[in-house]
């Protein structure tokens, strides 16, 4: 029996000297008069950052292909025929937005697709 409380009571020690080292590494700590709070680098962690490059940079692809779409289309249509396909086109999706309907889709479709023009 006493093998038994010696071994809890090891335990608890063990348990309170991982909990105070822990919230030690975690602590913010003092550079040069500003406190920096040290960051344990985890699995999770870097995940979270590579995932946030990895948007930034799919962001700036998807936007390169689209100004790239938008400059041809410019090219087959001409500035002011584009400009009015655009005016025409956001007219039928404030249209589709506000009543949607087969009919109002079907309008929108027509007026924002290129191949219909």
């Amino acid at each position: 029996m006493s093998n038994l409380k010696i071994f809890i009571s090891i335990f608890i020690v063990l348990s309170v000297a991982l909990f105070f080292t822990n919230k030690l590494r975690t602590k913010p700590a003092n550079l040069n008069g500003v406190e920096h709070i040290v960051k344990e680098e985890t699995f999770s962690y870097n995940l979270d950052i590579a995932m946030e490059n990895h948007k930034k940079k799919q962001d700036e692809k998807l936007n390169k292909l689209r100004d790239v779409y938008i400059e041809s289309l410019k090219n087959k249509y001409g500035e002011e025929k584009f400009n009015e396909l655009l005016g025409v086109c956001d007219l039928f999706t404030n249209l589709y937005v506000n009543n949607r309907t087969k009919e109002n889709e079907l309008k929108y479709i027509e007026a924002c697709d290129p191949s219909y023009h």
